[in-house]
């Protein structure tokens, strides 16, 4: 399966989920990882996430700087002096932390911080992707749905995940980001293994009654399940050559279905 070429621009995904423990962040990598992986232009994964605490660069490279620095920076004119700044992984991701990761003092980044940032960052990459809070009434969230193309959904399936993917489809429409909901994927991620017999049938019998609650929203063909992984469910740096072939192949089908958006999202500019 390949990630089609015919992209003007940049892409910016943002990846949206229901609550804490939906492992948004941990989709976020794999998804990007995906891109930078069959695509050969340059990739990033930004974290505009405003809480405490925001995990992004701890599973890239915990050694990015964040938007805020790459905004101080007045000396980027190459990708070389960008890719001093952000973090990388093995397969070429490349990743900006919180201003507050690792603990840090300070407050998260303002709507004009993260527009200023993407002005930049999009001189070097043709993918973005914005790793999200909860809260979607935030004042960053203006400045990333303002540059945003696309919306990576998160539900965990366990039998409340529904709840806050709900509210912000719902929180989507009632704010008018209509073209949005048409570029959006939806994954239903399996964050607990199935322990028998009994526990896989129930974890069927959720994704069917999930689909089909969330068919009014998003087409079936974007609605992709994600099977348990332990290494994606692990904390720390992840490695797409430690997730299970299985796993693999719907992560590579999430990124697939956002790739086709990319025609659409050019006619929208």
């Amino acid at each position: 399966m390949n990630l089609p070429a015919n992209l003007r621009g940049t892409y910016t995904v943002v990846v949206l989920g229901g609550k804490g423990g939906s492992g948004k962040t941990a989709m976020t990598v794999a998804t990007a990882s995906e891109f930078a992986r069959n695509r050969n232009d340059q990739v990033v994964a930004v974290d505009a996430d405003p809480a405490q605490a925001a995990n992004l660069a701890a599973r890239v490279d915990p050694k990015a700087s964040s938007l805020r620095a790459i905004n101080d920076d007045l000396n980027l004119h190459r990708y070389a002096d960008v890719g001093a700044l952000t973090g990388h992984n093995q397969v070429g991701l490349d990743v900006v932390a919180s201003p507050r990761h690792g603990g840090a003092r300070g407050e998260g980044l303002t709507a004009d911080e993260f527009s200023k940032g993407h002005m930049r960052l999009q001189r070097f990459y043709s993918v973005l992707f914005v790793d999200c809070g909860v809260d979607l009434e935030h004042e960053v969230m203006k400045g990333v749905f303002e540059r945003a193309d696309a919306v990576l959904m998160v539900a965990s399936a366990v039998p409340d995940g529904a709840e806050g993917a709900s509210t912000n489809f719902e929180w989507l429409r009632d704010e008018g980001y209509h073209q949005l909901l048409s570029r959006t994927v939806l994954v239903i991620n399996h964050i607990r293994p199935a322990r028998n017999r009994k526990d896989r049938k129930e974890a069927a019998k959720l994704v069917a009654t999930l689909r089909e609650h969330f068919g009014s929203w998003v087409k079936n063909d974007r609605i992709i399940e994600v099977p348990f992984d332990p290494h994606i469910a692990s904390a720390g740096e992840l490695d797409l050559r430690r997730v299970n072939p299985k796993t693999a192949r719907a992560v590579l089908k999430t990124a697939a279905a956002l790739a086709a958006g990319f025609s659409t999202a050019a006619d929208a500019r």
